[in-house]
């Protein structure tokens, strides 16, 4: 715990004299940063980032913006939004949205230029009150009035609520929409990559980074909420309804690969969710309506490595883990994540046993064998830490494993705020 407490103060020196150094750069300019107000050591969690993400959305749509800027520390996931507007009128503005919506209570908006920190005692506005009771926050917080668990039970439940819970009534997809995004984001926000994207690195993708991927997410939530029968009647016609998207998102990134997986894995997913009323039967489901993916192989409809892959070694690559309906998901990964087993426990389990064409695509076979003998190994944070230096020194990406970190988020979240709602 010491360690920690260490580490938050360290990171929060850190991130101040990150928004200095900025704002001595651009004089001119007001900065924003937004995090969650998420109390507690241990705020790395799905409802602590959402609550970030979402009410960071929610100030780029207020404010005209000059630049942004992402990192994840031990503080959270924070965003830094630099404007031109007057910093008096911005904070007008990020003080009525933390007032006004629905996870406005639970985020930190700071407004700052290069000579103040603008409060809200500066616009005669009421300190903001505490989340469990009438007193204002600063006094239960300095008193510690309240259990840390009580606390963290009221935030999480009204990220539930905004986010899972008030959409199932009135339109299914809308709140698969929103557990795709938040598994989207999920997967971005681990410390380490293995090559692929996260908050803080760009991995092994020169050409892709945090903010490309977050531009992404309304698409892939787009194709999921507007889900209808007529494209779930079958594979085949929730294939085409797919392709639109994925023109979609080539489009937004000039050509640049983010999410062609995953978009094809969280459709077959959210379809058959849509297709099946009992969460134990959905794995069932998925393989059945994924069937006819295996004539890709026949008709040869899929890339090179992944033709390679089926011919010389049986593998199925992605299109496997729909065909057999996800079932190292059901049976492995999500009672892992549900035991609280650490998540990159998980993850290294997930390389070990993944053919990743991603990998064979940018190294050979030979190098994803390497990766999958060293994540069995890796142990220790030195052992972990090695594997994603090796994957990154040596330009190899497990996108593979990405993907189907974000499929594991999805089906957790579905099973717990979908079916169990």
């Amino acid at each position: 715990m010491k360690t920690t407490l260490n580490k938050l103060l360290q990171d929060r020196e850190d991130r101040d004299a990150f928004e200095n150094n900025l704002l001595k750069k651009h004089q001119d300019i007001t900065l924003v940063t937004v995090k969650s107000n998420y109390p507690g050591a241990h705020k790395n969690t799905i409802e602590s980032h959402l609550i970030a993400y979402t009410i960071f959305l929610e100030v780029i749509k207020l404010l005209d913006v000059e630049s942004i800027h992402s990192t994840m520390t031990s503080e959270g996931l924070i965003f830094f939004i630099a404007s031109k507007m007057n910093a008096k009128e911005i904070k007008t503005i990020t003080t009525n949205c933390e007032d006004t919506h629905a996870l406005g209570r639970l985020a930190d908006i700071d407004v700052r230029t290069n000579f103040k920190i603008y409060s809200r005692a500066d616009f005669n506005i009421l300190p903001r009150k505490c989340f469990l009771c009438d007193n204002d926050a600063v006094l239960c917080v300095r008193n510690r009035t309240h259990k840390l668990c009580d606390v963290l039970e009221f935030i999480d439940n009204k990220v539930y609520k905004a986010m899972f819970q008030n959409a199932v009534n009135e339109n299914k997809t809308v709140v698969l929409a929103n557990i795709s995004t938040a598994a989207l984001l999920e997967e971005l926000c681990r410390p380490l990559g293995f090559g692929c994207v996260t908050v803080n690195s760009s991995g092994s993708h020169s050409d892709m980074n945090f903010l490309m991927m977050l531009q992404c997410f309304p698409i892939i939530k787009k194709a999921v909420m507007e889900l209808k029968q007529n494209h779930i009647e079958n594979f085949f016609s929730l294939r085409e309804y797919g392709k639109v998207f994925e023109a979609k998102i080539f489009n937004l990134t000039n050509s640049v690969n983010t999410y062609k997986g995953a978009l094809f894995l969280l459709l077959i997913l959210n379809a058959c969710v849509l297709l099946c009323d009992d969460f134990s039967k959905l794995s069932n489901t998925i393989a059945d309506f994924c069937k006819p993916l295996s004539e890709d192989f026949k008709n040869l409809k899929c890339s090179e490595v992944s033709l390679e892959s089926f011919n010389k070694y049986g593998e199925y690559g992605i299109r496997g883990e729909a065909l057999n309906g996800f079932e190292n998901h059901f049976k492995t990964y999500l009672p892992m994540l549900e035991n609280k087993t650490p998540m990159e426990k998980i993850i290294l389990k997930i390389i070990f046993d993944t053919h990743d064409t991603t990998t064979i695509k940018r190294g050979g076979y030979k190098k994803l064998e390497e990766i999958r003998k060293m994540a069995k190994k890796a142990n220790t944070p030195e052992e972990i830490k090695e594997l994603n230096d090796f994957c990154v020194a040596n330009n190899l990406s497990t996108g593979g494993t990405a993907d189907k970190i974000i499929v594991l988020y999805s089906l957790y979240l579905i099973k717990h705020f979908y079916y169990n709602s």
